[in-house]
């Protein structure tokens, strides 16, 4: 008689659920900024002083800061790459967007959908947050606009920052690839 003890070990193979997950990630991209579709601003001030016809948008105007307008008197105050590149947020997201992978190797599409949809969350928070930023190292306002602002809206003058619509619309956005140029 046998006095030993039988270990069975059940072998499961997911490698079928562990490649739709993949697939369905390779799809994935977070997007971080302003969806020009929806961005109207609430006022034609901003196109008037930028001596612009017509209104403008968010995103436009995202643009135009982002990469100045010498034409316009208007100097780069780049928004988006520079604050997600910051080291502490570069790092972050990427931790983030670890976890999104490990749920991945785990075969918990659901989990890393929910990462996915973190890292968008932090990333766009900390677009926001370099509006305020000192490593962002904006040019000041020029004498115009800052009293301008003083007159409209006395305490601290910031650039980009007057009604905060720019600002507040920044977003993000988990999109498949496929849908990218929809």
């Amino acid at each position: 008689m046998f006095g030993g003890k039988i270990h069975v070990i059940k072998t499961v193979d997911n490698t079928k659920e562990f490649r739709k997950a993949v697939r369905e990630a390779i799809d994935k991209r977070v997007l971080v900024g302003i969806p020009e579709k929806g961005s109207a601003r609430n006022t034609q001030a901003t196109a008037k002083r930028m001596k612009i016809k017509g209104r403008i948008n968010n995103a436009q105007l995202c643009y135009i800061h982002t990469h100045g307008s010498p034409m316009h008197g208007i100097p780069a105050r780049p928004i988006i790459e520079p604050a997600l590149e910051a080291a502490d947020n570069k790092a972050r997201t990427a931790m983030i967007l670890g976890n999104a992978a490990r749920a991945l190797f785990k075969a918990q599409p659901a989990q890393a959908k929910l990462h996915l949809h973190q890292a968008g969350l932090f990333a766009s928070s900390a677009v926001k947050r370099w509006f305020t930023d000192s490593r962002n190292n904006w040019a000041p306002n020029a004498p115009s606009v800052a009293a301008h602002k003083r007159k409209n809206k006395p305490g601290v003058i910031r650039p980009l920052i007057d009604t905060g619509q720019l600002r507040n619309a920044i977003t993000y956005v988990v999109l498949d690839k496929g849908a990218m140029h929809d």
